[in-house]
């Protein structure tokens, strides 16, 4: 194609002017083309926001929210536009909070007082506005509007504190018809303003007979009792005093005496607090038509008419033993060790508490303090070196050391141990044990007054 034909052609066609509004045939000639209006009805809307307005070019409106309070703020977003509601700031906890006890009356645009230093800070609430109540406060010269927007704080004022508004009124109207009463520079309430009478919602005066009057009370006693119609629970009446006016004797009832505060006492039939003598509970004894076994003791119950008989033991529970190896040695026993003395033979056990036959050892099933001794001889134990030392073991180990005893032959030492020792009835136990200092095995002597152990309970 000859580019430079088709330019010169156009250029025959059109010149230069762009309003000609030709175009190109197909055939190379120009002609003024015709066009179709576009109907509102050929337009297509889609939920498509490319070509939407932005803060960078003009465009669509975003499509709407269905929310009637929604406007479309300058980020191109649908939302609710905000208040310059303040009117929380004016409660006690905000910013500028009122303080409404400060409001000295209520009136008219114009009406109130003159702003004075006595009077600032002081407000006054004008409620004659079109849009509604609105307080002012004084400054010491002038009177300036709490400002909020157009009647919010009218609002505000009405639906909050519109019961204390209410009450407000004009100094106009103090002391008279239908005002209200007011103090006098005293503070002291108008005589006049007070409704005074005998009948409801009247005052009495002070010059009033009734006042006077001192009017026996009828006697109504029966109605605090039991049963009666004001009948006085003790539960209610206040905390007595420390006195025994009211307390109970052997003439009549009354109160019971205050405690005295000690578990071991108990109140007497004549009304003191004191510990009982101790008394021996019998009934559950043996009945005997004669009394002959040496162990026991005579007992007479006279609810019974009858004689009981009560072992000894029974009565003073003071479990005793007494032990020994009955002349036989024990052998064998090593130098420089505390060794179990084993106790083989008993010369009384008033209870059984000794076992002499395994573990030889004391274990009582009545607790107390019981008093122990132990005794025990080593033979030929070489001159000089230390002898021999006891000791009484509890629950497996030392409570108690002896000294050594000489006994006259320097060949042979003797130790004593003696202690109280405290036990629990149930899991402690006593055993003895020896230690001699010869240097090689010596034996133990067997003789009953040599090697010993013996005890007895003292106490609880």
């Amino acid at each position: 194609m000859d580019v430079g034909w088709v330019v010169r052609r156009f250029l025959q066609l059109f010149g230069t002017n762009p309003a000609a509004k030709k175009a190109m045939m197909g055939n190379g000639s120009g002609a003024l083309p015709s066009f179709q209006d576009i109907d509102d009805v050929d337009i297509v809307l889609a939920d498509e926001t490319t070509q939407d307005s932005s803060a960078a070019r003009h465009g669509f409106l975003k499509k709407l929210s269905g929310n009637a309070t929604d406007y479309m703020d300058g980020s191109g977003n649908w939302s609710v536009p905000p208040t310059n509601a303040h009117a929380a700031e004016h409660l006690s906890d905000g910013a500028d909070p009122i303080d409404f006890s400060l409001i000295i009356g209520k009136g008219a645009d114009g009406s109130e007082p003159a702003a004075t230093p006595e009077n600032e800070g002081y407000l006054y609430v004008i409620d004659n506005l079109s849009s509604g109540n609105q307080l002012i406060r004084s400054n010491g010269t002038s009177w300036d509007p709490i400002t909020a927007p157009a009647g919010e704080l009218a609002d505000f004022i009405s639906t909050t504190f519109a019961a204390a508004i209410l009450l407000l009124q004009p100094l106009s109207e103090k002391d008279q018809p239908d005002g209200y009463a007011g103090l006098d520079s005293s503070g002291v309430l108008n005589g006049a303003q007070q409704k005074y009478g005998t009948t409801a919602n009247t005052a009495c005066e002070g010059d009033d007979a009734r006042l006077s009057d001192d009017r026996d009370p009828n006697a109504h006693a029966t109605s605090h009792q039991s049963g009666g119609g004001d009948a006085i629970k003790l539960d209610d009446l206040a905390a007595p005093d420390d006195n025994t006016d009211l307390n109970a004797t052997t003439s009549a009832h009354g109160l019971l005496p205050k405690l005295s505060n000690v578990s071991t006492e108990f109140l007497n039939g004549v009304g003191a607090w004191a510990t009982p003598a101790a008394a021996l509970d019998i009934n559950g004894l043996t009945g005997e038509t004669s009394i002959s076994d040496a162990d026991y003791l005579a007992l007479y119950d006279a609810s019974a008419a009858a004689n009981r008989k009560m072992l000894r033991s029974d009565l003073f529970k003071q479990p005793s033993f007494s032990v020994h190896r009955n002349g036989t040695d024990q052998t064998g026993v090593t130098s420089g060790v505390l060794t179990k003395i084993q106790f083989t033979t008993e010369e009384f056990d008033t209870n059984g508490f000794f076992d002499n036959a395994t573990n030889y050892r004391f274990q009582p099933t009545l607790a107390g303090k019981y008093l122990i001794t132990l005794t025990a001889q080593f033979n030929s134990v070489v001159d000089g070196q230390f002898g021999s030392i006891t000791a009484i073991y509890k629950n497996g180990s030392p409570h108690k050391l002896g000294s050594t005893v000489p006994n006259g032959n320097s060949s042979d030492t003797r130790s004593v141990c003696t202690a109280i020792v405290e036990l629990n009835g149930s899991t402690d136990y006593i055993e003895g044990f020896a230690l001699h200092t010869h240097g090689t095995n010596r034996d133990l002597e067997g003789a009953a007054n040599c090697t010993y152990m013996m005890g007895v309970r003292v106490s609880p």
